[in-house]
């Protein structure tokens, strides 16, 4: 054992020796004149100190150049090393060991200089790549290989290595669960922590670190936060890590972090878990049957229960009913659900919340199910709708069947009595619409008359609906329907109607307008008359009904009045209010008589032109070229002639 502690001895001082001593002993023997350290190397001026791995690595450190002095570096580019691989604690260098022969590293520390980084030297390299081990997490290093046989070094390569932390656990699950316990009458509740491991180890995972922390209702912490330890044996589960010290009925914060031999690294995010036990005991709930279509469930309370949630469920062979959840206090025993289907399936479900948790769990004993058999529930939401045809009446019936199994081949018993006669009943098949919809047309009904309805499914012991009954409006309602035009843009509506005394019920009147661009007006009065403000000419219709103290229509019109309105301008004191109408019955005639006059004008115009050129064709068949004069005369009687001459320079003259 001595032997081989000398052996390395010697080995260690040959690489030591055979690294630097070859390239440094001229500097060797001048470092103690200027005080430079044992491994160092002295430029010889100005005090200048290097580490022995800036010496021939052909680059001028020295401002004499002494560093690069005696040296036998390579003139070509020769190979440098490669890095082939980093990680947090290692770096792997690709390097030919036909050309290097050692090298140095060291960890470089900011406002250090490279004279004064603490190197390593390693020994002699024997294959193709060298990995240097043991080295600090996110740091950089300086490393610098040597020549083979050479007096030469490479310039200094770095590698900064990566975040030595691992990244955060993956897929955390938090879960409860209770585990039986040596008392029969306790529970051990237990809460079981799951995950893998981080996407990014960087080195050998020796552990990790649960967190959990306790949590308001309103989010705020409650408690300081709990770490448990977890050291990690190689191949061991942890899919299953029980968490201790949790307290029932709470809320907490679950997170995971990993740990190697660089620290603890990035946590995951947080999960929130309520540690409620659930009940350990059932409820005992009980159904209790009621008419109607509707349940009373009953159970026994538990005084650490703080709320209860009452969850039904009803399965309908057609149509999908949602589900009804209550919400109650610790103090209820019992909750009355209305309104379920005859024949259903219905399942009911009892849970409890405990602490200031708001988290309901349940027992397995409380979760009921049962069929209803009300197979005789009434049909729901009936209504009567009057329907007017030109001067005949119908009565559209409508309902719906009470649950949805009931749409497919149902019967119903629908009962009518009109006014003070007899009810009378038939039976008949209808084909509902998908949500259950069914409608019977009841033809023909007599003006004035008050009908009631029922409806039944019909089976032994069906129950009747809520009836619901219609009044059909008499026609023989308002007559002598006229409008009156006012100023502006208003119409006075006018109609008679008998004395309301005759009419002990009468409520008010409705007038119906509609006009031009869809106008639709609607105007309650209870005169005989109202003013209307109407927006454009045009034609108008109007109708009345008279509405009794049931909103019951009992009179309406037969037939509407219809009025062509025309916008009238308001006038000044002084001027006259002129309409369209009246405007054109004056206008009309007086261009009329224009008309006229201007044909007769016409008329004699052309007339007067005719007789000049028929004068001046006679006169010129007269006409005494020597004199320049033309005579008439009356050649039957011998008198003075009647026109005497006229010449060119004398005008016409008639006696």
């Amino acid at each position: 054992m001595l032997m081989a502690i000398i052996i390395l001895s010697h080995l260690y001082h040959y690489i030591h020796t055979s690294f630097s001593s070859s390239i440094f002993s001229c500097a060797k023997r001048a470092e103690a004149q200027y005080n430079c350290k044992k491994d160092q190397f002295s430029c010889q001026s100005g005090r200048h100190c290097l580490s022995y791995t800036q010496v021939c690595n052909r680059h001028k450190d020295c401002d004499n150049n002494h560093d690069e002095r005696n040296c036998d570096c390579p003139t070509d580019n020769a190979e440098t090393p490669l890095i082939s691989h980093v990680t947090n604690t290692s770096v792997t260098w690709i390097v030919d060991n036909k050309v290097f022969s050692n090298f140095s590293y060291a960890l470089l520390v900011e406002g250090i200089q490279s004279a004064n980084l603490s190197w390593t030297q390693n020994p002699p390299i024997t294959g193709k790549t060298v990995t240097v081990s043991g080295l600090k997490a996110a740091q950089a290093y300086s490393f610098v290989f040597k020549y083979k046989d050479r007096r030469c070094l490479t310039s200094a390569l770095s590698a900064k290595l990566e975040d030595g932390l691992p990244s955060a656990p993956q897929n955390l699950v938090v879960t409860t669960q209770k585990e039986k316990s040596a008392d029969p009458n306790s529970v051990v509740l237990v809460v079981k922590v799951q995950w893998k491991e981080p996407a990014s180890p960087r080195g050998t995972i020796k552990g990790y670190v649960i967190y959990y922390q306790q949590i308001n209702n309103n989010g705020t912490t409650a408690s300081d936060v709990f770490e448990q330890w977890l050291p990690v044996s190689s191949g061991q589960d942890l899919q299953d890590t029980v968490v201790t010290h949790i307290e029932r009925g709470r809320t907490y914060h679950f997170w995971v972090a990993a740990m190697t031999e660089a620290g603890v690294g990035e946590a995951s995010a947080k999960q929130t878990v309520n540690v409620s036990p659930g009940p350990d005991k059932s409820f005992n709930p009980k159904i209790k049957i009621l008419k109607e279509g509707s349940v009373n469930l009953l159970w026994n309370a538990q005084p650490e229960v703080k709320g209860y949630k009452v969850t039904v469920e009803v399965e309908d062979p057609v149509a999908r009913i949602p589900e009804k959840v209550f919400y109650l206090d610790k103090s209820s025993t019992h909750q009355k659900i209305r309104d379920l289907c005859p024949g259903s399936h219905i399942t009911v479900k009892l849970a409890a919340r405990y602490g200031d948790s708001q988290v309901y769990k349940h027992h397995d004993k409380d979760v009921l199910t049962f069929r209803m058999d009300d197979l005789s529930a009434p049909p729901r939401d009936v209504e009567a709708l009057t329907l007017r045809q030109n001067d005949v009446y119908h009565v559209r019936l409508t309902w719906k069947t009470s649950c949805g199994h009931l749409i497919i081949n149902t019967s119903y018993i629908v009962s009518v009595q009109a006014g003070e006669e007899p009810e009378w009943s038939f039976v008949q098949a209808f084909s509902p619409s998908e949500d259950g919809q069914i409608s019977w047309l009841f033809r023909e009904v007599s003006p004035g008359v008050t009908y009631k309805f029922t409806v039944r499914s019909d089976v032994p012991g069906s129950r009747p609906s809520e009836q619901v009954e219609v009044t059909i409006p008499s026609l023989d309602g308002p007559i002598n329907l006229v409008m009156f035009p006012e100023e502006g843009h208003s119409v006075m509506v006018r109609w008679d109607w008998p004395p309301r005394k005759d009419f002990p019920e009468f409520k008010e009147y409705i007038l119906h307008t509609s006009g031009p661009d869809s106008l639709s007006l609607t105007n309650h009065t209870s005169n005989t008359e109202i003013s209307l403000a109407l927006g454009k000419d045009g034609q108008y219709n109007f109708t009345v009904d008279i509405k009794d103290k049931h909103d019951r229509t009992i009179a309406e019109s037969r037939q509407p009045a219809i009025f062509m309105y025309e916008a009238h301008v308001k006038q000044g004191p002084d001027d006259v209010s002129v309409s369209r109408s009246n405007l054109v019955a004056i206008l009309v005639p007086v261009a009329l008589v224009v008309v006229a006059l201007s044909a007769a004008l016409v008329f004699f115009i052309v007339r007067h032109k005719r007789l000049q050129r028929s004068f001046l064709a006679f006169a010129n068949s007269h006409y005494n070229i020597q004199s320049g004069t033309t005579t008439f005369s009356d050649d039957l009687d011998g008198d003075e002639p009647l026109i005497q001459g006229f010449s060119d320079d004398e005008p016409l003259v008639i006696a």
